[in-house]
């Protein structure tokens, strides 16, 4: 059975262990990340920067240099 990432996100939410960016950088971080990548990434990858995910409990959400 295959979750959504945006209801995983939104169920994290709920319980308080997510928390999103107050901003939209997802554009920015996608196309960075296809750089790394060579241009393609998996869409659930993408779906998951678009959710704009700060953190979730204890730990911090980054991006790869």
């Amino acid at each position: 059975m295959d979750i959504p990432i945006s209801e995983v996100c939104r169920l994290l939410e709920a319980r308080g262990a997510l928390r999103r960016l107050p901003r939209d950088p997802s554009d920015g971080m996608v196309q960075q990340v296809r750089e790394l990548l060579g241009g393609q990434m998996p869409a659930d990858l993408e779906s998951l920067y678009r959710e704009r995910v700060a953190s979730v409990g204890d730990f911090a959400a980054i991006l790869p240099k």
